[in-house]
C-alpha cells in the first residue's frame, strides 16, 4: 500500500504537468481560431461599408490566414481599398507586398510610393521601409544618408527595428561616423523593447526568457528523478510492477524535459552562433538519454539480472 502511494501521487502530478503541456497548445489554437473566425466576419461587414480601419485589418487576416483562407491577393486587394482612402498603415503595407513580391508582382517603384505617402503621415513602419531600401538600394541608388535620415525619423518614434538599424550604422559608420557609445545607445532603446537583435548586440539575449525561469520544467525534472530514484533495485520485499511504472513514468518525464530544453538550446545557439555550445547540448542531451537508458536496464528484468546478480525478479 505504502509503495502504491508513492507511485500514485508523483504520478499524477507529472502526468497532469505532461497532459496540460500537451493540450494547451492545442486548446489555445483552437480558441484562437475561432476568435479569429468571428473577427474577420465583423471586420467584412464594416470593410463593405467602407471603414478603412476594418479593410486594412480584413488584409491582414487574408494575409496571414487567420480566420480566413490564406490569400495575398486577396490581402492586397483590401489593402488597396483602404490605401486609396488614405489610411497609411495600409499604405504602408500595400507597399510592402510591393516590396517583396506577395499577392503582386514585386515593384520598387510602387513600394516606394505607397511608402512615401504613409511616411509623409508619419507612419513609422514606412518610415523603416524607405530607410531599407535606401539601405539596400532597392528601387533607389544605395545612399546611406538617407538610410540614416528615414531610421532616425521612425526611432524617435520609439520604432524598436528602426532604433537597432541606427544603431547597427552607427556601430559600423555607415553613413556617419562611428560611434560605439551611440550605437549602444540606440541599441539599449531597441532592446528595452524586447528587440531581439538588440538583446544580441548587447549580449543579453536569452537573459529575459531562460528556461530555468519555467517552473513546469522544475516539476517535471524533481518528478522525474524521483520516479527514477524510487525505481532503483530495492530489497526482496520491494514488488517489480511499482518499479517498473516509476522507472517508465521517470523516462517519459526526463524525454520530455530533454525535448523541450534542447528545442530552446536550438533555437537560443542559433540565435547567437555559438555553434561549438550548441552541439554541446545536443552532446548532454544524448547522455542524458543514455542515463535513462542505463536505469531501465537496471530496473528490468533482465538487465537487473546481468547487471547485478539480484535474484529478486
Amino acid at each position: 500500500m505504502a509503495a502504491t502511494w508513492k507511485i500514485r501521487a508523483p504520478a499524477t502530478l507529472v502526468a497532469v504537468c505532461c497532459v496540460a503541456a500537451i493540450l494547451w497548445p492545442v486548446l489555445k489554437e483552437r480558441v484562437t481560431q475561432r476568435t479569429l473566425a468571428d473577427t474577420a466576419r465583423a471586420s467584412r461587414a464594416r470593410a463593405e461599408k467602407g471603414d478603412a480601419n476594418a479593410e486594412n485589418r480584413l488584409g491582414n487576416l487574408y494575409l496571414n490566414g487567420q480566420g480566413v483562407p490564406q490569400d495575398a491577393a486577396e490581402a492586397v486587394r483590401w489593402y488597396r481599398r483602404a490605401a486609396e482612402q488614405g489610411y497609411p498603415r495600409a499604405q504602408f503595407n500595400l507597399g510592402s507586398m510591393y516590396q517583396y513580391g506577395r499577392g503582386a508582382s514585386k515593384d520598387y517603384a510602387e513600394a516606394l510610393d505607397w511608402y512615401h505617402k504613409a511616411a509623409d503621415q508619419g507612419e513609422p513602419n514606412a518610415e523603416f521601409g524607405l530607410g531599407f531600401m535606401y539601405y539596400e538600394g532597392q528601387g533607389v541608388h544605395q545612399d546611406y544618408a538617407d538610410a540614416i535620415r528615414w531610421y532616425r525619423k521612425a526611432a524617435d518614434q520609439g520604432y524598436a527595428r528602426a532604433q537597432y538599424a541606427l544603431g547597427f550604422m552607427y556601430f559600423h559608420g555607415q553613413g556617419v561616423l562611428q560611434d560605439r557609445a551611440e550605437a549602444a545607445r540606440w541599441f539599449r532603446k531597441a532592446a528595452d523593447q524586447g528587440d531581439d537583435d538588440a538583446l544580441r548586440a548587447l549580449g543579453l539575449k536569452g537573459a529575459r526568457s531562460s528556461p530555468w525561469s519555467r517552473i513546469d520544467l522544475w516539476v517535471i525534472f524533481f518528478g522525474s528523478a524521483f520516479f527514477l530514484i524510487d525505481s532503483l533495485p530495492r530489497g526482496k520485499g520491494f514488488r517489480e510492477w511499482p518499479r517498473r511504472i516509476a522507472a517508465l513514468f521517470g523516462a517519459l518525464g526526463m524525454a520530455y524535459l530533454g525535448l523541450t530544453l534542447y528545442g530552446l538550446a536550438q533555437d537560443d545557439m542559433r540565435a547567437f552562433g555559438h555553434a561549438g555550445a550548441f552541439y554541446l547540448t545536443k552532446l548532454s542531451l544524448a547522455g542524458l538519454a543514455a542515463v535513462v537508458c542505463v536505469l531501465w536496464l537496471v530496473v528490468s528484468k533482465g538487465g537487473r539480472e546481468q547487471l547485478l546478480g539480484d535474484d529478486d525478479v
